[in-house]
């Protein structure tokens, strides 16, 4: 506490008190310090402000910082890419086996949406929504859903 109160009494001009207990302790000013006085020039008033010196403005992020901008695109991209895939026809023949439709014909529905799967919402039109739809086209839907299912369960690399 003493250290506070020899600061504001150098501060205010003030003999500064001792740390001895014989000596007597002076008695600091009621008032509050007061702020040196204003100059009425602007000019001359930015010259006696402190100038303070901010770090420049941080690059833009890079690319890698980015990435996650374009994840929906990338994963529907990837998953299309899959089931148009060698890999993925061994699988397929499987699938498309249990629904009834050929392989040729899957791999020609894929090709065609292949360009619109980057974004959920035209990711989400190429999966099985509902019961409504036509039942060559949900046929497709289904495998599609299935090869996705075990690209994400074998395929998938987590980085």
């Amino acid at each position: 506490m003493r250290f506070l109160k020899n600061k504001i009494a150098k501060a205010s001009g003030l003999p500064l008190s001792t740390s001895s207990p014989q000596a007597p302790t002076q008695r600091l000013p009621e008032s509050p310090i007061t702020p040196p006085e204003q100059a009425s020039n602007p000019k001359k008033a930015q010259e006696l402000r402190p100038k303070l010196e901010f770090p420049s403005e941080s690059p833009p992020p890079s690319k890698k910082q980015l990435s996650g901008d374009h994840l929906m695109k990338n994963y529907g991209r990837a998953m299309t890419n899959f089931a148009l895939s060698r890999v993925a026809q061994t699988y397929l023949k499987s699938i498309t086996g249990q629904l009834g439709i050929s392989l040729q014909s899957f791999s020609d529905y894929t090709e065609k949406r292949k360009k619109s799967a980057n974004c959920i919402k035209n990711l989400r039109e190429m999966l099985p929504m509902g019961t409504d739809e036509d039942e060559e086209d949900l046929e497709f839907k289904i495998a599609f859903q299935k090869i996705c299912v075990v690209f994400l369960a074998l395929f998938y690399l987590n980085v």
